[in-house]
């Protein structure tokens, strides 16, 4: 079709790029109105310039004042529009004819395929005139061509240059769809790039709507899919209309009012990566010089974005090299100081300092508060002395993980803001207790591996504590029995023995024994013979701790169900109370079970205790077959030793204590008062 319009200049061309990409654009356009001037005085025809607007219809452009007006181009549209008038380049003439009307014949005169010049009349008697007219013509606007093109490559050189430097790949596609816009005179440019088979939009510019920085292609879908698909650039001039595309996003090109389209493939080694598209909104036709440009700039962004990848990965690969060289310094450093630390526990441990001096130096060296808690979360130190530790003990028991059986260690933030961490101490299946550390802030992985080699040497510590207390208790309970049951001579051995440990040999002696009576049938307390075995075993060890706590000695033995004690002469007050608080420790750890307790008359030294040990156990069958409350005192027995006597060494020592003065009478005076 035809359409007119006027500038202030004497005659412009509208989107003609031959005539506007000029270096001196107003230069060019009077070069066309000095020869549509020239050729009006000599023709004295009506003249006007036309340029192309898409692949068959033209633009007129023209001035009311400069050119005759009486000639309606609006009748002449549809014949302009016709196709034998187009792209009349490359022909051995540039003059073409065509007739409107009658004998009304219209004359085109080609500068190009973007640019002519039409005149109206039969000039057919001027051929020579106007074929040399468009060659000189076509002569000057190449010169301003080449000038315009000499001018342009240079920016753009500048232009990829600057492309090839950036190494960020999100700045270097925004720089290269702008610079395609720029380049290309489009209204909006994007950049597409391969996602496994399918190509998503990763940079546009000039876009109205949303979905199209969504935009995802497959092979052959639209202008991108066609041009990934075959490798090379393509155009539509019509984007709608165009029979060469896929039409699935042509209600996406209605929102934008895409009008035309080019791409070019994004080509690496060979093989297409991506997309570089521009589209414009007003008619026009993208000619072969802005298909050179785009196929340049695609190459060139091509080259730039492997480059901008390469980098970006070497910077990355630089990054973690130097992440991992810190984390590995970080790792030696947290090694060494865990070998450190191990080598001061060693020592420690080899000292025999016990677990209060690992606590110390693991406090020390981590800057820590550390309290050492039992099992049954009873304090057995802390670092430093005399620390408060009832928030500690607090946190601990309303936390359920630490009667969980499986629980190795957890942290808990406390009220107070520190960081608890507390690690289950044990030995084999045997939990001794809870090494606790409080922190200002969480504990690192630094700190976890010398509390963890901290928790080992305090589990070997209650070992070598457990071991040498057992040891110590067997050799006691060794001494006991001998010196309680042993012939003369293992008893002579034994209070030898007893001398080398430090026992007041002249100290009057009594001998405590106990039994524990099973009164009730094996049931749901005990539900079978192990489980009571061990809960009789942890009543003669709370048993013997009761003792030594009371101040009683530690000279005491178990042997199956019987115990075995060696005190001190105290009134029997004293003894009750005392053998009242060892019943209470036997029933607390052995509930449902009843217990008998005897205690000897006083023997002067360790040789007597042969004899202390059978009034105990007098005392104990009396406690366990009278009602005595569990509790008998042989010194109190009476008549009540010869109902238990079992040997005639029980009714001579009730003899001996009832007329013992008589019979010690009649031997010194040789009387008959016994008799």
């Amino acid at each position: 079709m035809l359409t007119r319009g006027t500038t202030d200049s004497a005659l412009v061309i509208a989107d003609a790029p031959a005539a506007t990409r000029v270096a001196d654009p107003d230069g060019a356009a009077q070069l066309l109105a000095g020869l549509v001037d020239r050729l009006h005085a000599v023709t004295g025809a009506q003249v006007v310039v036309a340029s192309a607007d898409g692949p068959d219809r033209w633009v007129v452009t023209t001035d009311d004042h400069a050119l005759p007006s009486e000639v309606d181009w609006d009748v002449w549209a549809d014949r302009l529009a016709r196709p034998q008038l187009t792209a009349p380049s490359g022909c051995a003439s540039p003059i073409h004819r065509e007739v409107i009307s009658g004998d009304q014949p219209l004359t085109l005169l080609a500068l190009g395929r973007e640019t002519a010049i039409v005149l109206a009349g039969d000039l057919s008697a001027l051929d020579d005139v106007l074929d040399m007219a468009a060659t000189a013509a076509m002569s000057m606007l190449t010169c301003a061509d080449l000038t315009t093109d000499l001018a342009s490559l240079a920016e753009e050189q500048t232009e990829f240059a600057r492309l090839l430097a950036i190494r960020d790949v999100d700045q270097l596609l925004l720089s290269t769809v702008n610079t395609a816009n720029r380049l290309i005179d489009a209204d909006m440019a994007g950049v597409m790039l391969m996602d496994d088979d399918e190509l998503f939009m990763k940079c546009c510019v000039g876009n109205r709507s949303r979905r199209t920085e969504r935009l995802r292609f497959a092979h052959g879908q639209g202008v991108a899919g066609l041009v990934m698909e075959r490798a090379e650039p393509c155009k539509v001039d019509d984007y709608l209309a165009s029979d060469l595309i896929t039409h699935d996003f042509d209600s996406l090109a209605r929102v934008e009012e895409t009008r035309s389209a080019l791409a070019a493939p994004l080509i690496v080694d060979g093989r297409p990566i991506g997309v570089l598209e521009v589209w414009r909104r007003r008619p026009s036709i993208f000619t072969d010089r802005s298909v050179r440009q785009l196929v340049t700039l695609a190459d060139l962004a091509a080259i730039a974005i492997t480059n901008a990848r390469l980098h970006s990965q070497a910077a990355a690969s630089l990054a973690q090299l130097e992440q991992t060289t810190q984390s590995l310094s970080d790792q030696l450093r947290i090694v060494e100081r865990a070998r450190e630390t191990q080598t001061t526990l060693n020592q420690l441990l080899l000292g025999g300092e016990g677990a209060e001096a690992v606590s110390r130096a693991i406090g020390i060296q981590l800057d820590a508060h550390i309290v050492l808690l039992s099992s049954r979360l009873e304090v057995l130190g802390t670092w430093p002395h005399g620390l408060s530790v009832d928030d500690v003990i607090e946190a601990l028991r309303s936390s359920t993980r630490v009667d969980h059986p499986g629980t190795e260690a957890f942290s808990v933030e406390m009220q107070s803001g520190r960081w608890l961490g507390a690690h289950s101490i044990r030995a084999g299946s045997d939990h001794l207790g809870w090494f606790c550390t409080l922190f200002e802030e969480p504990p690192g992985v630094g700190e976890d591996l010398v509390i963890g080699e901290a928790v080992t040497v305090t589990a070997l510590c209650h070992l070598m504590e457990r071991a040498a207390d057992e040891a110590r208790i067997g050799q006691r309970e060794t001494l006991v029995w001998d010196l309680i049951e042993g012939p003369v001579g293992q008893r002579r051995a034994a209070a030898d023995r007893a001398r080398w440990l430090r026992v007041d040999l002249n100290r009057p002696r009594r001998v405590i024994r106990a039994e524990i009576l099973r009164t009730t049938p094996t049931g749901t307390q005990y539900p079978d013979e192990t489980a009571y075995e061990q809960a009789r075993y942890r009543a003669m060890t709370k048993v013997r701790a009761a003792t030594m706590t009371s101040g009683a000695g530690d000279f005491v033995a178990i042997r199956g169900n019987e115990l075995a004690a060696i005190v001190g002469d105290d009134d029997e007050d004293a003894l009750r109370r005392l053998v009242r608080t060892l019943d209470e420790a036997a029933r607390g750890a052995l509930p449902g079970q009843q217990m008998a307790w005897g205690v000897s008359g006083r023997c002067a030294t360790l040789l007597e205790l042969d004899r202390a040990n059978a009034e105990a156990i007098s005392a104990v069958r009396a406690a366990a077959r009278l009602d005595l409350g569990g509790v008998a005192l042989y010194d109190e027995l009476g008549v009540v030793r010869l109902i238990v006597a079992e040997d005639e060494g029980d009714l001579s020592r009730f003899l001996r204590d009832v007329i013992g003065p008589l019979l010690e009478h009649d031997a010194e005076r040789n009387s008959e008062l016994v008799d």
